[in-house]
């Protein structure tokens, strides 16, 4: 990506799907750099593996990457948000075809995990943008401290850690986890 958009300068999401915007957001018109590192980015596949693994994605829908963006904001249409990991079920999408460009569905479920950058008033800020939009299941991961924090539908989370269980029988039929799972082994080496 060349320069960021200015206040004078501002971006459509349309723009935005032309030019190169890996690890980009567009924030009503405006580009922004997500911030992720190697702890999180690692964080972020093993929680992705995770939930390949153990929930039976392909029968309701498709997973998305940091790089899957959501332009399902109709009050904010130069708004494109890339969770960490995004879920959107299969009847949702016309024709239940992945489209070519961003998602103007809400997805069913999002994974932000915090790297050391990330504010608190920026995941805030997320967190209630997908409730808007009325995404009804968000983790927000935190891999320093080994919790996650459980949004169902409203700002009022639910903090996990250790052997806390993580189900969702309404969004993720059949996945459960330990909250201890979503995090890899300190030093983990995948075997070669």
């Amino acid at each position: 990506m060349s320069a960021p958009a200015t206040a004078r300068q501002l971006m459509t999401a349309a723009e935005f799907l032309l030019i190169d915007n890996h690890g980009f957001e567009l924030v009503d018109g405006v580009p922004q750099e997500k911030n992720m590192g190697m702890f999180s980015s690692t964080t972020d596949v093993w929680i992705l593996g995770l939930l390949l693994r153990r929930f039976d994605w392909q029968k309701y829908g498709y997973f998305t990457d940091s790089e899957g963006g959501y332009q399902c904001w109709p009050q904010a249409p130069n708004r494109v948000r890339k969770p960490d990991i995004g879920f959107v079920r299969r009847e949702k999408l016309p024709g239940g075809i992945i489209p070519e460009g961003w998602c103007t569905a809400p997805p069913d479920f999002v994974v932000e995990i915090l790297s050391k950058n990330d504010t608190v008033e920026q995941t805030e800020e997320k967190v209630e943008e997908y409730l808007d939009a009325g995404v009804p299941l968000i983790w927000v991961v935190d891999p320093k401290k080994e919790e996650v924090y459980v949004y169902r539908g409203s700002l009022a989370a639910d903090r996990l850690a250790g052997h806390d269980e993580l189900l969702d029988e309404v969004v993720l039929p059949g996945f459960r986890c330990h909250a201890d799972e979503l995090f890899p082994p300190r030093g983990f080496i995948p075997p070669a």
